[in-house]
C-alpha cells in the first residue's frame, strides 16, 4: 500500500518502469507478446491507488475547465458561496435558537409560563399574580420572575446610552444556577419594595462602558432617572454565562421590584 501511495507522486517514474518492464518481457518472448496497452494499464493499476489517480485527474479536468471560462467560473464560485454562507446563517440561527442548550444548570428542568393577549402579545403578569405564582406553585422547585427584554436609556457619568435591559426578581440568577465573576448576584428581599436598587451587568457592558475596569463594581448607572448600584456581574466572555444573555440590576418591576438587564 505505502508503495501505490508513493507511486501515486511519481507518475512519470511509474511509467517509465512499466515500459521498461514491458520491453524487457517483450524481448524475452519469442511468440505474441498479447495488447501491450491492455497489460500496462493493468501494470498501472495494480502499482498504484487507482480512485486517488482518478480524482486527480478530474480535479486536473475541471480546473482547466474552469480557466477556459472566467466568467462562468466566477458566478459559479460566487453562487457556491453564497449557498454556503445562507445554510451556515440558517443553521447557525436554528442551532441558537432551537437545538442548543441553554448555558444555566439543568437546562431540561426549565418551564417558561408566557402571558399573551387575544392577538398574541406577549406581556407581564400583574404584582399579586407574580407574587402568587411564586407562592402557590408547588410543582416546581423554584420559580423566577422576568419581564420582556426593553430598549433602555442607561446614564453614566453623563453619557447616555440606549441598551437592552431586562426586569428581574432577586432569585433570577439563583434558579439558573449560575455564579458571579465578579462581586455578587441579588440577594433574597432585593427585589421587594423600598429596597436598594442594585444592578448586575454582562460581559459587553462591562466591555464597552468601562474598558474591562474591575473598579465597575461598586459604579453607579441610572435608568429613567434612578439609580441603580452595580453589585456584580458575568464579566468574563468564556463563562457559562451567554454573554448575549442579560445581566440584571433591581426596583420595582412587573413581579415586584424593577430589575434591569443589560445584555452585549
Amino acid at each position: 500500500m505505502f508503495r501505490r501511495f508513493r507511486n501515486f507522486f511519481r507518475p512519470n517514474r511509474l511509467e517509465a518502469e512499466i515500459r521498461e518492464e514491458l520491453e524487457f518481457h517483450r524481448a524475452q518472448t519469442s511468440g505474441s507478446f498479447g495488447n501491450v496497452t491492455r497489460i500496462q494499464e493493468q501494470t498501472r493499476a495494480a502499482s498504484t491507488v487507482v480512485w486517488l489517480e482518478t480524482l486527480a485527474q478530474d480535479l486536473r479536468y475541471g480546473l482547466r475547465q474552469l480557466r477556459n471560462a472566467p466568467v462562468l467560473s466566477a458566478v459559479a464560485v460566487l453562487s457556491l458561496a453564497l449557498g454556503i454562507g445562507a445554510n451556515t446563517a440558517i443553521f447557525s440561527l436554528v442551532d441558537a435558537v432551537l437545538l442548543r442548550w441553554l448555558p444555566v444548570a439543568h437546562p431540561e428542568q426549565l418551564s417558561l409560563l408566557v402571558k399573551k393577549d387575544r392577538l398574541n402579545h406577549r406581556g407581564n403578569f400583574s404584582v399579586p399574580f407574580s407574587q402568587l405564582l411564586r407562592r402557590e406553585a408547588k410543582s416546581f422547585s423554584a420559580a423566577l420572575l422576568t419581564s420582556q427584554p426593553g430598549r433602555s436609556k442607561i446614564s453614566l457619568n453623563g453619557s447616555e446610552q440606549t441598551v437592552t435591559t431586562e426586569d428581574v426578581s432577586a432569585n433570577y440568577f439563583a434558579v439558573l444556577g449560575l455564579n458571579p465573576t465578579a462581586g455578587r448576584f441579588f440577594m433574597t428581599g432585593e427585589d421587594e419594595p423600598g429596597a436598594p436598587d442594585y444592578a448586575v451587568i454582562s460581559y459587553g457592558y462591562w466591555q464597552r462602558q468601562f474598558a474591562r475596569d474591575p473598579g465597575a463594581i461598586g459604579r453607579t448607572i441610572e435608568r429613567g432617572g434612578s439609580p441603580f448600584t452595580i453589585v456584580g456581574g458575568r464579566l468574563r466572555s468564556s463563562s457559562a454565562f451567554r454573554p448575549a444573555l442579560p445581566s440584571t440590576s433591581g426596583q420595582h418591576s412587573p413581579t415586584s421590584r424593577r430589575n434591569s438587564s443589560i445584555p452585549e
